[in-house]
């Protein structure tokens, strides 16, 4: 991806994505933990990695905690109320998987494959090691504006609303939005898209083109019941967009992220994960100290 102020460009197709630069610009402010006294910062690099980031703004330390963790010193600390830019340079393939991260079945997902900035404990950043048993993370809400080129025939589902899709001769353009968001994850595939609207938001079922049509119908249906039903036990449901991807055969059969659902055919998996967009999402939890408490109220 190239990002610039937290936004993200497909400069090559999306299964792979392209080499390019993020910068994340933060206020410091009395107790936040994001900048220390010496201008340190952490960033979690989830999933594979060609090769290490590079960076504008800051120097790097080694990777540690199993290569998923990068800790930047930024050039010099940001005076009180002042704003700092770090640029990193990464590259992602996503490997040849039937997981959230990885290639199977015509879809590409890079799901906890962008890096994000590292939470902060007690003043030091919370480093717990990746697994990809289950969900245990946590992690801020982050601003993220992305842009996508998206090559004829292939669909994108994201995390976020779309700002923006403008044709072209060589596919479509697409902008997307998330103002608040714990995580932004990225599904392309060769899709045949539903939709419904609930509330008024915009729900969207992509399935593969050989899909049973009845069955796209029935967990479309499921994810707009659930998303109707919860946001009048737990509150309205805070963005604009849910995407719902079809993943037959997936490892862990669903997993969810903000604005985004990946489920194989399975209305209880769909009403599970559909969950997770109130408990774990909006409300954060700690997902690896305590998972009990996203995971017993959406079962």
């Amino acid at each position: 991806p190239d990002m610039r102020s937290t936004s993200v460009s497909r400069r090559r197709a999306p299964w792979t994505a392209g080499t390019g630069l993020l910068r994340e610009r933060r206020t410091p402010a009395a107790g936040a933990g994001l900048v220390s006294p010496v201008g340190e910062r952490a960033r979690r690099l989830r999933g594979s990695r060609d090769r290490r980031p590079v960076l504008e703004g800051g120097r790097a330390e080694s990777l540690r905690v199993g290569c998923t963790a990068l800790a930047m010193r930024l050039d010099a600390p940001p005076a009180p109320g002042a704003r700092r830019g770090v640029t990193v340079g990464f590259r992602i393939s996503a490997p040849r998987a039937n997981a959230r991260f990885g290639t199977s079945g015509g879809q590409a997902r890079f799901g906890n494959a962008i890096p994000i900035l590292a939470s902060h404990r007690g003043g030091r950043p919370d480093l717990d090691p990746y697994i990809a048993l289950g969900d245990p993370f946590f992690s801020r809400t982050s601003r993220w504006s992305a842009r996508l080129r998206v090559p004829h025939g292939w669909h994108i589902a994201t995390t976020g609303h779309r700002t923006g899709d403008r044709r072209t001769r060589s596919g479509r353009h697409l902008t997307v939005l998330a103002p608040r968001a714990r995580d932004f994850a990225i599904v392309a595939g060769r899709f045949r898209t539903i939709a419904a609207t609930v509330g008024g938001v915009r729900v969207r079922h992509l399935s593969a083109p050989g899909a049973p049509r009845p069955r796209a119908r029935r967990m479309l249906s499921t994810a707009t019941r659930s998303l109707a039903a919860f946001g009048h036990r737990y509150g309205p449901y805070r963005a604009r967009e849910l995407e719902v991807v079809e993943t037959p055969g997936l490892e862990s059969g669903g997993m969810e992220y903000p604005g985004l659902v990946l489920s194989e055919a399975s209305a209880e998996t769909v009403v599970h994960e559909v969950a997770h967009l109130w408990w774990s999402s909006q409300l954060g939890s700690d997902g690896w100290r305590a998972p009990w408490l996203d995971e017993t109220l959406t079962t």
